[in-house]
């Protein structure tokens, strides 16, 4: 009789551990799930605004491409005259 109810003690100490244990892994599950949702949001707005970059240097490159070909003409015309 003793055995039986060692055994059931360990038993529901072992269930209350397991349940202590499985608390603390849902809660860091979710800790983790916010934390990565925080670092996708956060991952999107340096694409984005590497993207924005970029198109500001590609629309400099055009205009500075653009002043050249203007510099490049007036010099032609002043050596002309």
């Amino acid at each position: 009789m003793t055995t039986k109810i060692n055994y059931t003690k360990a038993y529901r100490e072992k269930t209350k551990e397991l349940k202590e244990m499985q608390a603390h892994a849902e809660s860091q599950i979710k800790f983790l799930e916010e934390r990565l949702a925080h670092n996708q949001k956060e991952f999107d707005k340096a694409v984005a605004s590497n993207r924005r970059y970029q198109e500001i240097v590609l629309e400099q490159r055009g205009i500075i491409g653009f002043l050249e070909g203007k510099i490049t003409k007036l010099t032609e015309l002043m050596e002309e005259q």
